[in-house]
C-alpha cells in the first residue's frame, strides 16, 4: 500500500527537474547548413542549384511541391518558382 502512495510524490518530483534548451548542435545556429555562403546564387537559374552541397541534404522546394515540417539544421532548402532560385535557408 505505501509503495502506490509515495508514486504520485515521486511524479512530483521528476516534473521539478531542468529542462535542456535546444535540441543538439545546429539548432542554435541559421547557418548551420551554410546557406550564407551560397545567397548570391538567389535569382540565379535553377541549374545553378545543382552545385550546392551542404553538410546534410539539399532539398528543391517548388511552388506547388509539399514538403515536410521537421527542422534540419543541416539540410539546405532551396525554393525556386519553377525557373529561378527564390530563397536559400537552413531546415
Amino acid at each position: 500500500m505505501t509503495r502506490f502512495t509515495l508514486l504520485p510524490f515521486i511524479f512530483v518530483i521528476a516534473a521539478c527537474q531542468p529542462v535542456e534548451t535546444g535540441f543538439g548542435p545546429g539548432f542554435d545556429d541559421p547557418n548551420a547548413c551554410g546557406a550564407e555562403a551560397v545567397q548570391g546564387l538567389v535569382g540565379q537559374p535553377l541549374g545553378a542549384a545543382s552545385s550546392v552541397t551542404a553538410p546534410g541534404d539539399v532539398r528543391r522546394i517548388g511552388p506547388a511541391d509539399l514538403v515536410t515540417t521537421d527542422y534540419n539544421p543541416s539540410r539546405m532548402n532551396v525554393s525556386h518558382d519553377g525557373a529561378t532560385i527564390t530563397r536559400i535557408s537552413c531546415g
